[in-house]
C-alpha cells in the first residue's frame, strides 16, 4: 500500500495516475482505459504520459479538489492488487 491511494467517485470518469517526487516533479499517465480485462487487453484505449512541472502542479491541484468530494476507498487488498498491477 505505500504510496497508493485510491479515492472514488460515481461522477467522475477520468483516469489518471499521479506519481510525485515532489509538489512540482513526478510523472502523470492520463488515459481512456479503465482496469478492467476488456479494458486492459481488447479495447482501444488512448493514454499520454508527461513530466511538464506545470502539467503536474495543475493535476496536483484538481485532485486535491476532487479528493474532498469523493471517498477513500477502503479495501485494502484490492488496494495492493492495484499496486502490484495484476487488477
Amino acid at each position: 500500500d505505500k504510496g497508493v491511494t485510491i479515492f472514488i467517485n460515481d461522477r467522475l470518469h477520468a483516469k489518471l495516475i499521479l506519481a510525485k517526487y515532489s509538489p512540482m516533479s513526478g510523472y502523470a499517465l492520463i488515459g481512456s482505459a479503465n482496469i478492467t480485462v476488456s479494458g486492459l487487453s481488447r479495447n482501444i484505449e488512448l493514454a499520454i504520459i508527461t513530466d511538464n512541472k506545470r502539467i503536474i502542479r495543475d493535476l496536483d491541484q484538481e485532485i486535491r479538489k476532487i479528493k474532498i468530494i469523493s471517498k477513500l476507498y477502503e479495501n485494502k487488498s484490492r488496494r495492493r492488487l492495484v499496486a502490484k498491477g495484476l487488477s
